[in-house]
């Protein structure tokens, strides 16, 4: 059977007759032509797809490669089923969805920019971007702003980041398999959610879209030390050692934790994420604190 790909409209299923003489009679049949459009990537939106409110945290964990830097790999923890892969080449991350798969074949890309900004794009709508030569504009699936935070002059500089997402928020919480709206949108609409969250910290975020922020630690005066519970999670300090939680604009942080990052040895991180969080999502951003 022949995929033909068309550069543009659905993919759909469409059934057509065909017909053809043959010596003896006269045969009609039926066939299936699949349409699938250039851009479509069943996988891609899978792993770009929210985890359900109803399931909660997701334990997972990412591995350094011991042999080759800057190679990771992410395992769902309970049976060790292998999720997704990155690579960085240059200042951006390329990840997969097979270990060591060659750049054309990955799913998407964490970009690097200026200012510890990252943006993830799909793969495939980057290189038609780049081939057209016009990467302006490309659809994100999140965005990513890296920060110093620091509570007084007199306390030491903590790594900070705050993340927008292109999802709906629900206000029915009973909805627990609500579907978001939509996998990707502008890096100019992410920025602009992450701008109005700096500047307005209990501005409601606009529909369609979340902002997520860092979890601040609270300061240990008399061991001189931040502290923040992991619950066995992290059993070494890090500067990456992280958890995010949801800005909520009538209430500010609403303190429940979507994402923790957490070395728990040399080479091996925790990695739990929960709903608005996708899996790529959680790895991008695991992939970000390489920076720091």
């Amino acid at each position: 059977m022949a995929i033909t790909r068309f550069p543009t409209g659905s993919a759909g299923i469409i059934v057509e007759h065909s017909y053809c003489l043959d010596k003896s009679r006269h045969r009609s049949e039926e066939h299936v032509s699949i349409y699938i459009p250039e851009q479509v990537d069943p996988l891609c939106d899978r792993l770009m797809t929210a985890r359900a409110r109803c399931d909660g945290m997701l334990r997972c964990i990412v591995q350094e490669n011991e042999k080759k830097q800057n190679e990771l790999s992410m395992h769902i923890e309970e049976g060790n089923i292998f999720l997704l892969a990155a690579r960085k080449i240059g200042k951006d991350w390329v990840i997969s969805a097979q270990p060591r798969a060659p750049e054309r074949a990955a799913l998407a890309r964490l970009r690097s920019h200026s200012g510890g900004v990252f943006t993830c794009v799909r793969q495939c709508t980057l290189a038609t971007a780049v081939a057209r030569s016009s990467a302006v504009g490309v659809p994100v699936t999140l965005q990513i702003e890296h920060m110093v935070d620091q509570g007084s002059d007199d306390l030491p500089e903590l790594n900070a980041m705050m993340v927008a997402v292109p999802y709906m928020a629900s206000s029915d919480v009973s909805d627990e398999s609500s579907p978001s709206s939509e996998l990707e949108c502008s890096s100019t609409e992410l920025a602009k959610q992450l701008r109005i969250a700096n500047d307005t910290p209990n501005a409601m975020p606009r529909r369609g879209s979340v902002v997520l922020e860092t979890k601040r630690p609270k300061w240990n005066s008399q061991d001189e030390l931040y502290e923040l519970p992991f619950h066995g999670r992290a059993n070494r300090a890090s500067e990456r050692n992280l958890q995010l939680t949801v800005l909520d604009g009538r209430q500010g942080t609403d303190g429940k934790t979507v994402l923790l990052h957490g070395k728990l040895d040399e080479r091996l991180f925790a990695l739990d994420f929960a709903y608005p969080l996708s899996p790529l999502h959680a790895f991008a951003i695991c992939c970000s604190t390489f920076s720091w």
